[in-house]
């Protein structure tokens, strides 16, 4: 078993959180922890149901998507930024944003 799995489920809020995704009181809120336990979490989590985390800036999503996946040991987590919810045709030519975009259906297609 992967150690950060492990090392998740010893913390207090993962437990509270795990419960309440159980009894389908959703959708659920992490405040007030640091980032990399945020992004433990939400690794630890997306077992028992997909997440969806949503950060300050493209930044820290990105950041929070390298941990995410870094723990996980595979891609389990990728970054839908902001500026991909405009249909303006600039941001449909642009080939990263089509690059995460289509990581995104691809993961969606493996049903992760």
């Amino acid at each position: 078993m992967n150690i950060f799995y492990e090392m998740a489920s010893r913390l207090g809020f993962y437990k509270d959180v795990k419960n309440c995704l159980l009894k389908g009181f959703t959708p659920c809120a992490v405040t007030g922890v640091s980032n990399i336990h945020k992004a433990q979490t939400a690794m630890a989590l997306s077992r028992l149901s997909p997440c969806l985390v949503i950060c300050d800036d493209e930044a820290s999503a990105i950041r929070m998507t390298g941990d995410i996946n870094e723990m996980a040991g595979e891609q389990l987590a990728c970054v839908f930024p902001a500026k991909d919810l405009h249909t303006w045709r600039a941001f449909q030519e642009n080939m990263s944003i089509k690059g995460w975009r289509l990581s995104l259906l691809s993961l969606r297609a493996n049903a992760r």
